[in-house]
């Protein structure tokens, strides 16, 4: 006698078994943070498991007789899964990130800083910062890592008086606008506070007198001074840049200011 085998009940394991196989691997990859905040990690991973543990527990609806099946819901789930696998990703590109006025991108320090007053707000004296970084006004170059980019951006937007005269180098994507002079442009990252609907550019305004070789989203070293300049009516830090190169993308594609 043939065995029987619930048809519906198969279908849902490997809905549920493929779903949680995603999950898991986006954050094992660390794709999922090309979508959501790394701090979303965490609810994949439970979901995952939620889903792990409902197969699990209908495995052994596998040979209960149903009259009445329902294929038709589940077969739906399926639907996210190939959007997946066929539709290829992008968030941004050359001229989305272009059209961005360069003076919200420089500025948004401000708003970000807001999202995070709740969970990060700090005081401290200018005493307790040269603690913190004993380089400043020192004469060596601020040397900024690719993770330290967020929190050195928000320190220099935050008391950017402080760092008058400081003399830097970091990474970041070269970025420039229609409306720029032929010496500016910004050194920036992608910004996600929550997930990749919410992406801004956030870097620096930079001056520099050749940069014809260099491309938008072109990776870029930079390394200069800088100097707190009235822009379009409002103060900014401004890096008047010493040298200009090529360089590696960083491992990470954006920066996260509340991890």
């Amino acid at each position: 006698m043939k065995e029987y085998v619930n048809v519906e009940k198969l279908i849902k394991i490997a809905v549920m078994s493929i779903l949680s196989f995603f999950m898991i691997y986006a954050v094992a990859s660390k794709k999922l943070q090309n979508y959501v905040n790394p701090r979303m990690n965490i609810v994949a991973i439970i979901s995952a498991v939620i889903l792990i543990l409902i197969v699990i527990f209908t495995i052994p609806d596998l040979k209960r007789k149903k009259h009445t099946i329902f294929i038709k819901d589940y077969v739906i789930l399926l639907i996210p899964i190939i959007l997946v696998c066929v539709v290829p990703y992008k968030v941004y590109d050359s001229e989305g990130q272009a059209s961005v006025d360069s003076s919200l991108s420089m500025s948004s320090s401000s708003d970000i800083s807001k999202n995070n007053q709740d969970t990060k707000k700090v005081e401290q004296k200018k005493s307790d910062k040269k603690a913190v970084n004993p380089m400043v006004r020192d004469g060596v170059t601020w040397d900024v890592s690719d993770e330290a980019f967020a929190n050195s951006y928000l320190r220099i937007c935050g008391d950017m008086n402080f760092y008058e005269g400081q003399k830097i180098k970091l990474k970041g994507q070269f970025l420039r606008t229609n409306d720029f002079s032929k010496s500016e442009f910004v050194i920036a990252r992608m910004a996600m506070v929550c997930c990749a609907a919410d992406l801004q550019p956030c870097g620096f305004l930079c001056k520099y007198n050749d940069f014809s070789a260099y491309k938008t989203e072109q990776w870029i070293s930079v390394t200069g001074t800088i100097h707190v300049e009235e822009y379009r009516g409002e103060k900014m830090p401004v890096i008047h840049v010493e040298k200009l190169a090529k360089a590696e993308a960083a491992k990470d594609k954006y920066i996260y200011f509340n991890r």
